[in-house]
């Protein structure tokens, strides 16, 4: 690579450079230029082996490429006994005659500004916004009824693909925990037709990316590839989806994996914390589900994969979303050859009602979780709220991105930039379809874990009493909700969530051109009336994992409600 200097002779450049390539291949490099050389390469790989990552590498790396953990001796030896003859030779051969040259010349005619200008005024300022404006939408179907859901997009010839499920994390109990998640995570284990490593191979020989991912209301596979290869993706999507095989040594695999994830959560405070929020919080409700324990995987059969595949993997269930520079009519016969032939399977669904009313008790519960020696206390405040999109969500949205929606929260200014006693303090609520968890999380100091909580709910009894909300804050989050509108749909996996996210909610396909004139509407009352019918400061329930022999008398002295002491598993033991 050569930048040229403005004017320089282009053509001197280039004899230049195959002249010395041509010296290389005929003299090779002198003496010094060998030795220091071989000296910056030792150099490079002994300062790499400083970080544990490197040292990592270096064996994982030697035993793949090089077929032993200690390969890189040899391959080091090599370094060292090269030659000048050596070198010469490989110049020789590799950087013979014919090579491609890409020439880039500047564009615009720029001059340096007068002196004296003035800088005083800053950045100019931006008056004007795009619109976001919503995607044309093609509605198509296979010949099994399956719906397509295609957005054209011109430019790049890739294709990004979302085959989405309406069954999410959460079933009856028709099906074993843990049965759907290992099931799903299967996919790609080995079909019928191909092995694990087939499957990767194919992908790479396609250039296409293909991924399971399993939230709690929707499960999909993702797949991104090329336009000229859609038949082949295709192909295997639906190899994916329709043929696996659940082998007996990738599922014991995937098991042991989920297993050591299990064992791991429980070693780490923020996630005991989390661990039993949704049993407490929603009762009988489906969301409800306990955790997954290690029992619970270790019981799951192959045949229990099979059946929660039968369930949840089924055309009447899925939608495709398609996004990317390709014709409808080539993606529509790669999806119909594939997809269109999957006949209904007849078995029953694993999808259920999420929207029915939580039953768990409304009493607020205090939990900790004892961690003796843990070095902070994690905190999380949880309560049930409405399901989004209903009356007053877009204000409910703005109080809370004040309260503890971002960085420049009132929480996290307090706790963490004022006090310095956290690392981030943060609320929120999923996207569910049915009722959601709004939570308070925070990560803090063990000696402050009572002064943060107390600190927490100051901050919630202001909003009522002397920090109401203010007009600058409301137009701080208005202003970044509206202009980050257009971002939204900027790049092919931003449509493809939208137009998903859209059916998964019910959502009308214009959605995001209604987003500004009903953000714009939202008024201070608007932001005090949505947080107060969702939020009832007295009516948190607390999840707490740190030290108890640490935290308990300042817990206790919050007088929030009983204290319920629990280890790691969940069990109480006082």
């Amino acid at each position: 690579q050569i930048v040229l200097l403005p004017g320089a002779d282009a053509d001197k450049a280039r004899r230049i450079a195959e002249e010395e390539i041509a010296r290389f291949a005929k003299d090779g490099p002198t003496k010094t230029e060998l030795e220091l050389t071989k000296t910056l390469i030792a150099s490079s790989i002994i300062k790499g082996l400083d970080y544990l990552s490197g040292k990592a590498n270096l064996l994982a790396e030697s035993e793949y490429y090089l077929g032993s953990a200690d390969g890189y001796k040899h391959e080091y030896a090599l370094v060292d006994a090269a030659t000048r003859d050596d070198l010469r030779q490989a110049v020789a051969t590799w950087l013979g005659d014919g090579y491609h040259e890409v020439y880039v010349t500047a564009f615009g005619d720029f001059e340096v500004a007068d002196s004296g200008v003035d800088r005083s005024a800053g950045l100019p300022e931006v008056t004007s916004y795009p619109p976001a404006t919503a995607p044309d939408i093609r509605d198509l179907e296979l010949d099994n009824g399956v719906r397509v859901r295609f957005v054209p997009r011109e430019g790049v010839p890739a294709v990004m693909l979302n085959a989405q499920f309406r069954v999410g994390q959460f079933t009856d109990s028709g099906e074993k925990p843990g049965a759907g998640s290992i099931a799903l995570s299967a996919l790609t284990k080995g079909t019928r037709n191909r092995t694990a490593d087939e499957i990767i191979a194919e992908q790479k020989r396609t250039g296409t990316t293909l991924s399971i991912r399993v939230a709690r209301d929707r499960s999909s596979a993702m797949m991104s590839t090329l336009a000229s290869r859609i038949d082949d993706a295709a192909e295997l999507l639906a190899d994916v989806l329709r043929n696996p095989v659940f082998p007996e040594d990738e599922v014991q695999l995937l098991k042991e994996l989920a297993i050591t994830g299990i064992a791991q959560g429980k070693t780490n405070p923020s996630s005991v914390a989390g661990m039993y929020v949704d049993k407490v919080v929603y009762g009988e409700h489906p969301y409800g589900a306990a955790p997954l324990t290690e029992d619970d995987v270790r019981a799951l059969s192959i045949d229990d994969l099979r059946a929660a595949h039968a369930r949840r993997i089924r055309p009447e269930d899925l939608t495709i979303f398609a996004v990317g520079g390709i014709d409808e009519e080539t993606l529509l016969t790669a999806l119909n050859r594939h997809l269109g032939t999957w006949k209904k399977k007849g078995a029953e669904s694993a999808l259920v009602d999420v929207g029915q009313a939580v039953t768990a008790d409304a009493t607020p519960r205090v939990i900790v979780f004892d961690m003796p020696g843990a070095p902070q206390s994690n905190i999380i405040a949880a309560t049930v709220i409405d399901p989004p999109y209903q009356d007053g969500d877009e204000a409910f949205v703005f109080a809370n991105t004040i309260y503890g929606g971002n960085f420049t929260s009132r929480i996290n200014s307090n706790i963490r930039e004022e006090k310095g006693w956290s690392y981030g303090v943060r609320s929120g609520a999923g996207m569910n379809v049915g009722p959601r968890v709004w939570r308070i999380s925070a990560q803090v100091q063990t000696d402050k874990t009572a002064a943060s909580i107390i600190e927490l709910m100051k901050e919630l009894e202001a909003i009522n009493a002397d920090r109401p909300f203010t007009a600058d804050e409301l137009a701080s989050v208005r202003n970044e909700r509206v202009r980050r509108l257009p971002g939204f749909l900027a790049t092919a996996s931003g449509v493809l969530g939208y137009i998903a996210d859209n059916a998964t909610y019910d959502r009308p396909d214009d959605f995001i051109e209604t987003r500004k004139a009903e953000y714009e509407a939202v008024g201070l009352d608007d932001l005090v009336e949505a947080f107060n019918q969702r939020i009832d400061a007295g009516g948190l329930h607390w999840f707490i994992a740190g030290d108890l022999a640490r935290i308990e008398d300042e817990l206790k002295a919050l007088d929030l409600g009983e204290l319920e002491v629990c280890d790691v598993d969940g069990e109480r033991f006082r």
